[in-house]
């Protein structure tokens, strides 16, 4: 979906359209970050997997493990955990 987004934003011919400068800048900086993320490959994070075992086998697990999980899942509120 990444390539074909970028691959897309490169057959745009943004000279061409009459847009102001600063939606032209914006429109670069998403396809900056497209190109970035083509280049980048799917790593796993291994920190996230370990911390997710220990947190489901453990009856009462340490509240760092806790608050690094709910850091990389971007759980919040506690209306984000119930989700």
């Amino acid at each position: 979906m990444t390539e074909a987004i970028e691959a897309a934003l490169n057959e745009i011919p943004y000279d061409e359209l009459d847009i102001s400068e600063e939606v032209q800048e914006h429109i670069e900086l998403v396809h900056a970050q497209f190109r970035r993320a083509k280049r980048r490959p799917d790593s796993p994070d291994l920190q996230k997997e370990h911390d997710l075992a220990v947190a489901q086998k453990e009856k009462d697990p340490d509240p760092a493990i806790l608050k690094r999980l709910s850091d990389k899942l971007q759980l919040r509120t506690i209306n984000d955990l119930s989700k």
